[in-house]
């Protein structure tokens, strides 16, 4: 039960009685490490594998915020004291959410990162032999269709270190071909839907043949709105530029009939009004008729809208 206080309210309970009522004690026991013990597990939220806790601190102003922090950390304190700056807290057990005091240590933040690489709880980046990289690069520059970003998930690596890698600013001493890099665009894209040739086949059929770009889409099998980007150049403007074209700004698709929003009739029944005004019926009937205005109705008998209706 929760005591209250008449001025200030209910007393915010301890942050050690939070905390422990959160943690099984009855966790696995690490296989690399059985002399620990088991691990107390954090049963409450967590973040990235990592349990974590709201926490009251002081501010500048000398008001208390809350925050997020880490479960094993508030652990420590609550053990031994606060933590030095710019000091990591390291899990000795390598169980993220193990809260146990025991199965902590304190470390600075590059033994943290080694320790990660050396047990296996995350591969080590950038740890390419010899001949790792020469295939790497003899396979980028025999083959124009390899990408940075397909070598970046082959090898686990960024595509920036990629870049640098086949520019032969790191492993400058490795074997293999360095130079210059493609830009990630075009076919080489694995998602892309056209190829160079494609794009410059639906770039001069839309010039020299004046087809409509939906048409256009139909006849390559891809989408009406990736013709358009193609022809607005949004995409693919190293076509243009081969091509020695510039793009134009495209008009917006045109929509009519039934396909506006706001219709208020259709094909049929644009039809159907001016057969009954052929017959004689006037105007103001036929707006009571259809629920249209007057002047709708005449602006569809003298054809000046739903001109592609028959």
């Amino acid at each position: 039960m929760r005591v209250t206080n008449k001025r200030h309210g209910p007393r915010p309970t301890p942050i050690a009685e939070r905390f422990w009522i959160k943690v099984d004690k009855n966790g696995p026991i690490p296989t690399h490490c059985p002399e620990l013990g088991c691990c107390w597990m954090w049963t409450a939220a967590r973040s990235a594998g990592y349990g974590v806790l709201g926490v009251s601190v002081p501010t500048t102003d000398g008001r208390m915020a809350r925050r997020m922090e880490k479960a094993h950390r508030v652990s420590w304190e609550l053990a031994y004291g606060r933590i030095s700056k710019g000091r990591d807290i390291l899990h000795r057990c390598d169980n993220p959410p193990c809260v146990r005091p025991e199965h902590l240590q304190e470390g600075t933040h590059a033994e943290n990162m080694k320790h990660m690489f050396s047990r296996g709880r995350r591969p080590c980046p950038g740890r390419l032999n010899v001949e790792q990289v020469q295939r790497l690069r003899e396979a980028y520059f025999s083959d124009p269709m390899i990408s940075t970003a397909g070598l970046a998930g082959e090898y686990g690596l960024a595509r920036e270190t990629i870049r640098l890698i086949l520019l032969g600013k790191l492993y400058a001493r490795f074997p293999g071909p360095t130079g210059p890099v493609r830009p990630h665009r075009g076919s080489v894209v694995h998602t892309a839907k056209l190829t160079d040739e494609l794009a410059k086949t639906i770039i001069l059929k839309f010039r020299k043949g004046r087809q409509s770009p939906k048409r256009i889409a139909a006849d390559h099998g891809v989408s009406a709105q990736i013709v358009r980007g193609v022809l607005a150049g949004r995409f693919w403007r190293h076509v243009w530029k081969a091509l020695r074209m510039k793009p134009r700004p495209l008009a917006p698709p045109r929509v009519w009939g039934s396909r506006v929003k706001r219709a208020k009739l259709t094909e049929e029944l644009v039809a159907t009004i001016r057969q009954r005004a052929a017959e004689g019926e006037s105007a103001i009937l036929l707006a009571h008729a259809y629920g249209c205005g007057a002047n709708a109705i005449r602006q569809v008998i003298r054809r000046d809208t739903w001109k592609h209706v028959p």
